[in-house]
């Protein structure tokens, strides 16, 4: 290697003085002594030093208002502030894996890890979540908004980690997604409301409370949503109203101000209940 210095990433071994893969794990051994060398010398600073103007000039450059969100006095880039700048510095990013929890509440979470690679070989990975509880107001968050958003959270962050260390994105902040994320004191009135007060989006009894629909009708609502494989909020939350009722434990039958679920559905399925 002629001596100069290398750092390992994955299988690659990257050279710290260019920034290019120069082998793979195996063809050469690591030499600390090297690679101090290396990152301490006034030519490696000065790469550094090179690469953290050009992040700074591309955001001057590149980044207009509508890509931030200010909080408390601070700028968050939002997904087209770090889009604008993987497309400058040609950095690649792929999802690496996608994980999915449904809750006893009926509330789901995604996880999604991605991974971003830079043009001279070095990749960083992170992990995004987005759950549907995280929901304010009238808003609601599907399961496809729960993957999209978690996705976008990973991705921005991947970016950040490879060329500006770890900064936090809009899409991160609580109160700009809309809400606190799953295990937070934040979570909206909406998420939490007894499911006896939510309403039927569909079917015969829809827009009733769940709680002044008949159990039958219940159970036949839950059995149709699993099957179809969507809206098992819905059927989750049938499951608990019936499981309330023979446990003693029935809520109140008043009406609601609440929009309940909001789900839509195909006119054209053939709907039992």
């Amino acid at each position: 290697m002629g001596g100069t210095a290398v750092v390992r990433s994955g299988n690659d071994v990257v050279s710290t003085a260019t920034g290019e893969v120069v082998g793979t794990v195996g063809s050469a051994p690591f030499s600390m002594a090297d690679y101090l060398a290396s990152v301490s010398s006034p030519a490696a600073i000065e790469v550094q030093k090179k690469l953290a103007a050009a992040y700074d000039k591309a955001c001057d450059s590149l980044i207009g208002e509508n890509d931030v969100q200010k909080e408390g006095g601070r700028s968050f880039k939002k997904k087209s502030a770090w889009r604008k700048l993987a497309r400058h510095f040609t950095i690649s990013t792929e999802v690496a894996k996608v994980e999915r929890e449904f809750f006893g509440d009926g509330q789901f979470l995604a996880l999604v890890t991605v991974r971003a690679i830079g043009p001279w070989g070095q990749s960083a990975e992170a992990v995004g979540a987005c759950a549907t509880d995280e929901a304010t107001g009238r808003r609601t968050i599907t399961i496809a908004d729960a993957i999209a958003t978690a996705e976008t959270r990973a991705t921005n962050r991947a970016t950040s980690n490879l060329i500006a260390m770890g900064e936090v994105s809009a899409e991160e902040m609580s109160k700009g997604n809309g809400g606190a994320q799953r295990g937070g004191n934040a979570g909206s009135n909406a998420a939490h409301k007894p499911p006896e007060e939510m309403k039927m989006p569909i079917g015969d009894n829809k827009g009733q409370l769940l709680g002044s629909i008949d159990s039958k009708d219940l159970a036949s609502a839950a059995k149709w949503c699993r099957e179809k494989g969507k809206f098992l909020d819905l059927a989750e939350a049938c499951t608990q109203v019936i499981a309330n009722r023979e446990n003693g434990a029935g809520a109140s039958d008043e009406a609601s101000s609440h929009d309940g679920y909001g789900l839509n559905t195909d006119e054209s399925d053939d709907l039992p209940f």
